[in-house]
């Protein structure tokens, strides 16, 4: 009886003479278990939330996404550019064969006809110079379309 007044006198709990020294594990242990309930609800919204952010896209990917799509738009401008000016000066040099095969038959050429070689002319040298720039638009695209390494560089004001 007087080493249980000692030890409650000691500040420790009656019971605590009763049942062996507890290692701090377990104490923790006990401690856990009361709060139980409570650790798993944390639990369970705390990986909730961590699941949401981690699903939807970032405004990191979204911005990368968002220049990737306008470097696509790009190339696929400046490919059907370059193909319209391709089909144009084709077309133009057909037309202008025609009209000099007609001027080597020594059949005369209509003066209609002799502006229409002239614009023709000047047209076609004036396209195969916006195709050669064009040629080069279309490989700087091609090369920001297909440079995954480089990071995007977009203004936010366009």
């Amino acid at each position: 009886m007087t080493e249980r007044r000692v030890h409650v006198a000691a500040g420790q709990n009656a019971e605590s003479t009763s049942q062996p020294h507890k290692s701090q594990l377990e104490r923790l242990l006990d401690v856990l278990r009361q709060w139980k309930e409570l650790i798993a609800i944390l639990t369970f919204f705390g990986f909730g939330a961590f699941y949401v952010v981690t699903y939807f896209v970032t405004q990191d990917q979204l911005r990368d996404t968002r220049c990737r799509l306008k470097a696509h738009i790009k190339l696929v401008e400046s490919e059907t550019k370059a193909k319209f000016l391709t089909d144009l000066i084709e077309k133009n040099s057909r037309r202008l064969a025609d009209l000099e095969d007609k001027q080597r038959r020594n059949i005369d050429l209509t003066e209609a006809e002799k502006n229409e070689r002239v614009r023709i002319t000047l047209e076609n040298s004036r396209n195969e110079k916006e195709l050669d720039a064009q040629a080069a638009l279309n490989k700087q695209a091609f090369d920001d379309f297909s440079n995954t390494d480089r990071p995007c560089v977009e203004s936010e004001h366009k």
